[in-house]
């Protein structure tokens, strides 16, 4: 009888101590999970920054809307260059080439160009003089698959050369 309670104490002790185990393994992979999308969205505005501000003001193309899901320009070296999101495999890529890890879910990303137009009378009027130099980006992006762990951001971006260098 001794044995059974003892053999009995052991089992609901292992059982407790396995769950907490695996609830602490669950709760690491989901902060590594975390850190790892939070790394890929700061690389991805990181290399997007860099590209843009050395790029040329009169060059964006959101593909004749003001808020679309790929952004076209051109860079530095005055190549068209175009950062958009493949919702089929759920990835930023930059030229048709992902920029973004395995276990970066990209739910959404939109990038918006101002253009603001004033109605009046019969007349509308921007308050840009000239193309737009700024852009706004905005991610969510997830852990592994939708809704799991996401994480939404936004950026703004400014072109800082209007002219090309000779």
């Amino acid at each position: 009888m001794e044995m059974l309670v003892s053999l009995a104490v052991f089992v609901i002790v292992t059982a407790i101590v396995g769950g907490i185990y695996t609830t602490f393994v669950q709760k690491q992979r989901d902060q590594l999970g975390m850190q790892n999308v939070q790394q890929d969205v700061q690389n991805f505005f990181d290399t997007l920054e860099r590209e843009i501000r050395t790029g040329y003001g009169d060059t964006f193309v959101v593909n004749n809307t003001a808020t679309s899901s790929s952004l076209v320009f051109n860079n530095q070296e005055k190549d068209s260059v175009e950062y958009g999101w493949d919702n089929t495999e759920n990835k930023v890529k930059r030229g048709g080439a992902s920029i973004t890890s395995d276990r970066t879910y990209i739910q959404q990303l939109n990038f918006i160009v101002p253009s603001i137009s004033v109605a009046a009378g019969d007349a509308t009027y921007s308050y840009l003089t000239g193309p737009s130099t700024r852009v706004t980006v905005l991610v969510k992006a997830c852990v592994d698959k939708a809704d799991n762990n996401c994480l939404s951001t936004q950026t703004s971006l400014s072109i800082r050369q209007f002219k090309p260098m000779p």
